[in-house]
């Protein structure tokens, strides 16, 4: 009969931050794809515009469930431009974010999980700032142009709020993948083997 042996095991615990930090970065994925390609960031008069397109009704004398829509891209702007390619720089960092803390969360190193921590939070907080810059200056220039033409009545359409969602989502995503960034994520733990022969 062989003497008891002691290994040492490791055993790597996830906090639940780290994972609701994933999860709101995979919903801010999401939204975007939703709000980038919705054309209901603002509404004029039965003209729903979004980020790409803009959209108006061709027959206006039918009931409104048989409404037919026809969809334009938007005349090139640089303006227009400029906040589309926010909102896609916003998408490519966000999915960047959330590959690091995935990656993270299956390795096994402290040192090159809080570093993987580290990176995706400066990736959260980049696409904060692209899509806070995209949610301001498409409402703000578009409704420039608006007023330039002599229309008065606008109302935000349900996309730009989904925008606002995002912002929200990545900026709670950044605090809690800051949250406990540098507590021990490993727990060690022994086990006595007893070898029979």
């Amino acid at each position: 009969m062989g003497a008891p042996v002691a290994k040492l095991e490791t055993v790597v615990i996830v906090r639940p931050l780290k994972v609701l930090a994933a999860f709101l970065g995979v919903s801010s994925l999401l939204g975007l794809i939703i709000c980038g390609l919705s054309t209901s960031w603002i509404t004029i008069q039965k003209c729903y515009f979004g980020l790409f397109n803009r959209c108006f009704i061709v027959n206006s004398t039918v009931p409104e469930s048989a409404e037919e829509y026809s969809c334009r891209y938007h005349d090139p702007k640089a303006w227009l431009q400029a906040v589309g390619a926010l909102t896609i720089i916003c998408f490519v960092v966000t999915f960047i974010g959330v590959i690091c803390i995935c990656v993270a969360m299956a390795l096994k190193n402290p040192e090159r999980r809080r570093k993987l921590y580290r990176v995706a939070t400066y990736f959260y907080l980049l696409g904060v700032v692209c899509i806070l810059v995209a949610a301001i200056v498409f409402p703000s220039m578009f409704l420039q142009e608006i007023n330039e033409r002599g229309r008065d009545y606008w109302k935000f359409g349900w996309a730009y709020g989904i925008a606002w969602g995002v912002t929200i989502f990545l900026f709670g995503g950044a605090v809690f993948l800051l949250f406990d960034s540098n507590s021990e994520e490993v727990y060690y733990s022994e086990k006595t083997y007893v070898d029979v022969e």
